[in-house]
């Protein structure tokens, strides 16, 4: 096993990146289409999108309690960890 592969291992496996990534992509296309589409500024789309990302996760965790009786808070990490990095890039960036 690879250093990659360790390090991917350690933090939850390939659902908690999966979550992360997801969640940061939500993040930084709902703040574009905040700042394209409504002419909102930069600090208030980002904080928005990462809201909106973060309340996405949740209900995916919703979802998978009430469909499959499983919770996972590490979820809930990743999603809230990945809606923190694209806010970030589009602060950064934006």
């Amino acid at each position: 096993m690879n250093r990659f592969q360790s390090f991917i291992k350690r933090i939850g496996g390939e659902d908690k990146v999966l979550h992360f990534e997801t969640c940061c992509l939500i993040t930084m296309v709902v703040a574009l289409l905040n700042m394209n589409l409504l002419g909102l500024g930069i600090a208030a789309s980002a904080v928005s999108a990462c809201l909106i990302a973060v309340v996405a996760g949740l209900l995916k965790e919703a979802y998978d309690y009430y469909t499959y009786g499983l919770f996972d808070n590490k979820d809930i990490v990743a999603d809230a960890l990945g809606a923190f990095a694209g806010f970030l890039i589009i602060i950064l960036i934006g």
